[in-house]
């Protein structure tokens, strides 16, 4: 599937490919949004509700941009982040891109919204 958006720097289309074709698993858990939308809080409530408060390190530690090319190495999630979901037991990714390009399976997400207004001054901040 062609994507149907410009892409940014650290994305691929093959990126997109591996995406829409990864097997989805019960567990898999997506915090999905628009970019400036709240991505960053929702992925640490996410976070802090899946290892009961115990998570360390950055926020995208537990939770990494799925479409970004740095993460997948030759169609599969990084062997860092495979050993990370391990530990904590199940999947999590966060994304911006459409549901239409989400792969297939079983998995649950918190979808965030955020009024377009104030989504275009945090661009601008």
């Amino acid at each position: 599937m062609a994507c149907p958006f410009p892409l940014m720097d650290f994305m691929s289309q093959e990126c997109m490919s591996w995406i829409k074709n990864m097997d989805g698993k019960t567990g898999d858990f997506f915090v999905c949004s628009y970019p400036k939308s709240g991505t960053t809080w929702m992925q640490h409530i996410v976070g802090s509700l899946v290892t009961k408060g115990a998570s360390e390190g950055h926020v995208s530690d537990l939770t990494p941009f799925l479409e970004h090319k740095g993460h997948w190495n030759a169609g599969t999630p990084s062997e860092k982040i495979q050993q990370r979901h391990a530990a904590i037991g199940r999947r999590m990714y966060n994304t911006h891109i459409h549901y239409q390009m989400m792969p297939c399976g079983p998995w649950k997400c918190v979808y965030v919204i955020r009024d377009g207004r104030d989504v275009s001054v945090s661009f601008y901040h």
